[in-house]
């Protein structure tokens, strides 16, 4: 029997053993086909098996000090168990860790949905990029965009991974840029008292996507990376929404091509007349400019 069979088996044995009721103050994020609970007031499990992509999505409620652990075994003991672990640090930061492809350049791509609890618009009032200590040497770049207003997405099942192995999940999210950041840019940036990153509500954006460059020149096997950005949000709304103007060309094979051997090259950009259409912009006075370049 293949171990996907025992796994099925094994929850449909849950299922029919605890029949408790779920303890847990918390709806689950999602809807799920199966939950029990584990431990009375303690421990609440929640899951759905995909047939079809051979996969079971798990949703977990623990009261802990800090860490949770799930273990799936076909005999009930740690031999030849899978064990998922969630912790968080210190300073409450939660850590998933990306195992990178053995290849020399990963653009990585990942799918976030703002949280509900966002139901007025809020502003953020600057950001940090995190990168991970492990992956200073290869992280080359990040980048946040705006998913189209339009996008729509399996709440249970955000799109993650290669950004061109998904390419058509992921094409709705690459037209506006929430933030940025490159080797050498500033890891924390703060707005202008009177400007804030619009975030919830009535503001159409609901998911957004960090895509991350990784360059991994040597083509080094088994490395992990956790790099990310925090969002600082404010309580109070500012008067001014801030965005971004992107300038400049693609950097795919379509847009960019350098004849062999040349010395110097020119790479020309042009802008659509409805690009540069006159419409309702408030120039004030900045004092941040962030300036970089995405290769």
């Amino acid at each position: 029997m293949h171990l996907y069979a025992i796994f099925q088996a094994l929850f449909w044995l849950l299922t029919v053993e605890k029949s408790k009721g779920i303890s847990s103050p918390i709806p689950p994020f999602t809807t799920y086909k199966h939950s029990t609970e584990l431990q009375a007031n303690v421990a609440d499990l929640w899951w759905t098996i995909d047939d079809a992509e051979r996969e079971i999505l798990f949703e977990m409620h623990v009261k802990t000090t800090g860490w949770i652990a799930l273990g799936i075994s076909p005999a009930g003991g740690m031999t030849g168990s899978d064990i998922g672990v969630g912790w968080v640090d210190r300073a409450g930061t939660l850590h998933f860790q990306y195992l990178l492809p053995s290849t020399d350049t990963t653009y990585y791509c990942k799918v976030f949905k703002i949280p509900p609890r966002f139901s007025t618009k809020r502003h953020a009032i600057g950001y940090k990029i995190l990168v991970d200590p492990s992956s200073q040497d290869i992280v080359h770049h990040m980048t946040t965009y705006e998913c189209d207003a339009a996008s729509k997405f399996d709440d249970s099942k955000l799109p993650e991974g290669v950004c061109d192995d998904h390419i058509n999940q992921f094409s709705s999210c690459l037209s506006n840029m929430a933030n940025g950041w490159a080797i050498g840019g500033d890891h924390l940036v703060e707005y202008p008292q009177d400007v804030g990153y619009p975030i919830g509500g009535d503001f159409p954006v609901k998911y957004y996507m960090i895509q991350i460059h990784f360059d991994n020149a040597h083509v080094e096997t088994g490395r992990h990376d956790s790099s990310g950005i925090r969002f600082y949000i404010g309580e109070e709304l500012h008067q001014y929404d801030v965005g971004y103007l992107t300038l400049g060309t693609e950097s795919n094979p379509g847009a960019i091509v350098i004849p062999p051997q040349a010395s110097e090259f020119v790479v020309d950009a042009f802008c659509t007349p409805k690009a540069t259409e006159v419409q309702q912009i408030i120039l004030i006075n900045f004092d941040i400019f962030i300036l970089f370049c995405l290769l």
